[in-house]
């Protein structure tokens, strides 16, 4: 995140998970573990934006005299 604002944080979409036969499969529960992986790298980069982001707000406030 460039300028620490929570204006620019863009909102996580849920993943589009494919329903899966009834049989195991390898390459579907592949498919489905790498789907889940980028839904909470997601998730968890956007939980660091908004951590970023009320720290430089907090730091603003601050430097300005909480004004």
């Amino acid at each position: 995140m460039a300028d620490g604002t929570i204006n620019s944080l863009r909102p996580t979409k849920a993943p589009n998970i494919q329903i899966t036969p009834p049989a195991y499969d390898r390459q579907n529960e592949d498919l489905f573990r790498n789907q889940l992986r980028i839904y909470f790298t997601q998730v968890d980069n956007a939980n660091q934006q908004v951590i970023q982001a009320v720290y430089s707000q907090s730091v603003l406030s601050w430097l300005d005299g909480g004004m």
